[in-house]
């Protein structure tokens, strides 16, 4: 039997898939929920990386879902200060992988800024929910505010960031987050393949932490 691996692909909402990239799970790992980072390490990987920042104070917002949670959990270990915004029940979800949690909404400019006293050094939107303007004025360098879900972006000088202009290897973010040793995607519902529209319907609901993962 070969290695137990994670990764990505297309159209691996199946029975049987191939992988374009992957990584050995860790040993100590439940292979169902490693199933679940793929995307989610490979953007995070990315986003840090097309950031460009070795230090300071990252904003993330729309932190608690899987790929708010991994960029959370590398930029932590890479030493970054982080803030996340995330609805109020997901604060503790956040604070236990070293975030600042802050509730999203009306008055995030002044939340943010009380919170970092020395300023954010970027930004990164996981949720596109209409924030880019206010991360700009927060930063105050449009260069550093990256979405990967508001496509309005462009318009205040921020960039958009999706796999198809991806420049990095997802191997790269795989990788990094198999070789922290407390890194986890909590696995929220697991459903079988012939439920998969469940899934779908239950996600559309909004305000997930952790994973959904379809097992065959």
């Amino acid at each position: 039997m070969g290695d137990i691996v994670f990764g990505a692909g297309r159209n691996t909402m199946a029975l049987q898939a191939i992988l374009t990239a992957w990584a050995k799970v860790p040993g100590a790992v439940d292979p169902v929920e490693a199933g679940g980072w793929g995307v989610a390490t490979e953007t995070a990987g990315r986003l840090l990386s097309e950031l460009g920042l070795d230090e300071g104070t990252l904003l993330i917002s729309g932190a608690s879902g899987g790929v708010g949670s991994a960029v959370v959990q590398l930029a932590v270990a890479r030493g970054f200060t982080v803030i996340g915004t995330a609805s109020a029940s997901n604060h503790d979800y956040l604070a236990r992988f070293g975030a600042i949690p802050l509730t999203y909404g009306e008055g995030l400019e002044d939340r943010v800024s009380k919170a970092a006293r020395g300023g954010i050094d970027g930004a990164l939107d996981i949720s596109g929910a209409g924030v880019i303007s206010e991360l700009v004025a927060l930063v105050g360098d449009p260069a550093k505010v990256i979405s990967i879900a508001g496509f309005t972006a462009p318009a205040h000088g921020a960039r958009v960031s999706t796999g198809a202009t991806r420049t990095t290897d997802p191997r790269d973010g795989f990788a990094e987050a198999a070789g922290l040793p407390d890194f986890a995607l909590h696995v929220e519902r697991r459903f079988a393949l012939a439920d998969i529209a469940d899934a779908h319907r239950h996600a559309e609901k909004g305000h997930t932490a952790d994973k959904l993962v379809v097992t065959p």
